[in-house]
C-alpha cells in the first residue's frame, strides 16, 4: 500500500508539473502583441510621440528603443497599454534612424523611428502614422465573392502580407499576400481596390484589382479572376520608385477612353521625386508623369493625401478625362487632370480654401450630374485643414468651398485622421434629393459621420453603436449600398476600420447604425498599417 501510494504521488506531481507547463504555454501561445504605429517619423526638430501597444488583460510585454533617432522612449505593461518615444533633434543632411522593439509572450512588434534631415518638410509623428492601409468595395452580385452579393475589404496584416476578408452570406478571409508570394506590404503603404464586375482587366469572368507600395517601393498589383496573381508594375514599366509611405489610388476604365480604347485600369502613386506618377494598361502596362506633363508644383514629402476618379465622359476634364488631386509643398490642393493632355489648376488658391493640415488625408468622388454640387455637374474634395476642420472643394462652373465642420459642429479631426467618402446620388442613406458622405477619425477615436442632403448633418455611429474605439492612425473605408444587398433592406452604407486591439471592424446602416467585428467572425490574421 505504501509503494501504491508513493507511485501515485509521484504520479500526480508530475501530471501537475506537466499541467502547468501547458497551461504556461498556452498563456504564451495566446498573448498576441502588436503595436501601432509602425513608423514614427519626425520633423529635424524632434519631438515626442506615442506608440499604442495592443495585449491581452493578463499578457505581459516590454518595449526598448535604441539608435541614433532616439533619445529615449520604451517601457512595459500587462495588457493594452502604451509608451513614449522622445526623439533627438537632426541638424545633419541625412535622416536619422532608430527603432523600438515590442516583446510579449510569442509574439512582438518592430517600431521604425525616424528623424528627417535638416530643411526637409516631414509629416511629423503623427500625421506619419495616417494612411489608407485599407481598403473595401461592394460586389452587387457576388461575382467574386460568392452569391447572392458581398464586400471586400483589403489590409495589411501582422505578417506584412495582404489579406482579404469578404462576405456574401457569411463573413471569410483568405490571404492574397501568401497565394502568390507577393512582396509584402511596407510600413505605411497604402491599398487602393476595385471591383472588374466582367473581368476585362482581370481575366474572365471577373476580378479584383489591389494596389499597394511593397518593400522594395515598387507599386505591386494582386489581382484575381478565378485564383489570384500578382505582377509588379513598376519593374515593367521601369517607372520611379514610390516614395516611403507614398499613397495609392486607382479606378477602373472598363471601355478605355483614358488608358488608349481597350479596357484599363489606373494607378497614381508619389515618387521618389516628389512627382504623382502613372501607371495604366491597355494590353500591357505604362507609365506617364503628370507633374512632369503638366507643369504642376510638387507633392508635400511624406504627404498621405492623393485621390482620383475616372471622368468617362468629360463632364468636369472638358473631354473623356480623370482627375487627380493631391496636397503640395505649399499646403494647397492642386489638381492634374487630362481630356487629351495633362492639365493643373490650384482649387485651394482659386477659392482662398484653408491650408490643408501637414499630411492630410484626402477623398474625392465625381458628380457627373450636379446633384451635390450645383448643376450642371462637379466633383467635391474633403481634407483637413490646420484647424483639424474636415473642409469642403468642390466645382461646378468654378470652385467652391465650404466647411462642414463649422456648418455642422461636429468634433474636430483626430492628428493624421484618414478620410472617405462617397456619392449618394438619390439620398437613399442621407435624406433626399441627394446627398454626400464623409468619415473620419475625431478626437476622441470614434469614427464620425458628416453627410448632407440640402444642408450639412453629424452622427456618431461610434456612439450609436457602442463599437469599439479606433487605433490611434486607423484607416478608414466606405462604400453605398443603394439597394441594401449586404447591409439589409432598404439601402445602405459600410465603413470599415481598425480598432486598438488591430481588428477590423465594420460599422454599417440600414434605417439605424449598427457594429461587427470582421476579424472575430473569421479568426483573420491581425491588421497593422
Amino acid at each position: 500500500m505504501k509503494f501504491s501510494l508513493s507511485l501515485l504521488a509521484r504520479l500526480l506531481g508530475r501530471f501537475f508539473v506537466f499541467a502547468l507547463a501547458c497551461s504556461s504555454l498556452a498563456t504564451a501561445q495566446s498573448c498576441f502583441v502588436s503595436a501601432f504605429p509602425s513608423i514614427l517619423e519626425f520633423p529635424p526638430s524632434g519631438g515626442t510621440g506615442s506608440v499604442s501597444v495592443n495585449a491581452p488583460i493578463g499578457c505581459s510585454w516590454g518595449a526598448s528603443c535604441s539608435g541614433a533617432a532616439v533619445q529615449f522612449g520604451g517601457g512595459s505593461g500587462n495588457g493594452p497599454g502604451g509608451f513614449n518615444v522622445t526623439a533627438n533633434a537632426n541638424g545633419g543632411s541625412f535622416n536619422l534612424q532608430g527603432g523600438c522593439t515590442v516583446s510579449g509572450g510569442f509574439t512582438g512588434a518592430s517600431i521604425s523611428v525616424i528623424v528627417d534631415a535638416a530643411g526637409s518638410t516631414s509629416s511629423g509623428s503623427s500625421p506619419a502614422s495616417s494612411s489608407a492601409n485599407l481598403s473595401s468595395f461592394l460586389d452587387p452580385t457576388g461575382v467574386t465573392t460568392g452569391k447572392p452579393a458581398g464586400q471586400s475589404i483589403f489590409y495589411r496584416g501582422t505578417d506584412a502580407q495582404l489579406h482579404h476578408i469578404y462576405s456574401n452570406t457569411t463573413w471569410l478571409t483568405d490571404d492574397p499576400g501568401g497565394f502568390t508570394n507577393a512582396q509584402p506590404i511596407a510600413s505605411g503603404s497604402s491599398i487602393s481596390s476595385f471591383l472588374d464586375p466582367t473581368g476585362v482587366t482581370t481575366g474572365k469572368p471577373a476580378g479584383q484589382s489591389v494596389f499597394y507600395v511593397g518593400t522594395d517601393q515598387h507599386v505591386h498589383h494582386v489581382f484575381s479572376n478565378t485564383t489570384w496573381f500578382t505582377d509588379d508594375p513598376t519593374a515593367m514599366t521601369g517607372a520611379t520608385l514610390a516614395a516611403s509611405g507614398s499613397p495609392t489610388s486607382s479606378f477602373l476604365d472598363v471601355t478605355g477612353v483614358t488608358t488608349g480604347g481597350k479596357p484599363g485600369q489606373a494607378i497614381f502613386y508619389i515618387g521618389t521625386d516628389q512627382h504623382v506618377h502613372h501607371f495604366f494598361t491597355d494590353t500591357t502596362w505604362h507609365t506617364d508623369d503628370p507633374t512632369a506633363n503638366s507643369g504642376a508644383p510638387l507633392a508635400e514629402s511624406g504627404g498621405r493625401g492623393l485621390c482620383s476618379f475616372l471622368d468617362a465622359a468629360g463632364a468636369t476634364t472638358g473631354g473623356p478625362g480623370q482627375a487627380i488631386f493631391y496636397i503640395g509643398t505649399d499646403h494647397h490642393v492642386h489638381h492634374i487632370y487630362s481630356n487629351t493632355t495633362w492639365h493643373t489648376d490650384d482649387p485651394t488658391a482659386m477659392t482662398g480654401a484653408p491650408l490643408a493640415a501637414t499630411g492630410s488625408s484626402l477623398t474625392c468622388f465625381l458628380d457627373p450630374t450636379g446633384v451635390t454640387t450645383g448643376s450642371p455637374h462637379g466633383q467635391s474634395i474633403f481634407y483637413i485643414g490646420t484647424d483639424q476642420h474636415v473642409h469642403h472643394l468642390y466645382s461646378n462652373t468654378a470652385w467652391h468651398h465650404d466647411d462642414p465642420t463649422a456648418m455642422t459642429g461636429a468634433p474636430l479631426a483626430a492628428t493624421g485622421s484618414s478620410l472617405s467618402s462617397f456619392l449618394d446620388p438619390t439620398g437613399v442613406t442621407t435624406g433626399a434629393p441627394a446627398g454626400q458622405s464623409i468619415f473620419y477619425i475625431a478626437t476622441d477615436q470614434h469614427v464620425h459621420h458628416i453627410y448632407s442632403n440640402t444642408t450639412w448633418h453629424t452622427d456618431d455611429p461610434t456612439a450609436m453603436t457602442g463599437a469599439p474605439v479606433a487605433a490611434t492612425g486607423s484607416p478608414v473605408s466606405s462604400f453605398l449600398d443603394p439597394t441594401g444587398v449586404t447591409t439589409g433592406k432598404p439601402a445602405g452604407q459600410s465603413i470599415f476600420y481598425i480598432g486598438t486591439n488591430g481588428h477590423v471592424y465594420q460599422i454599417y446602416s440600414n434605417t439605424t447604425w449598427f457594429a461587427n467585428d470582421t476579424t472575430a467572425d473569421t479568426g483573420a490574421t491581425l491588421a497593422t498599417f
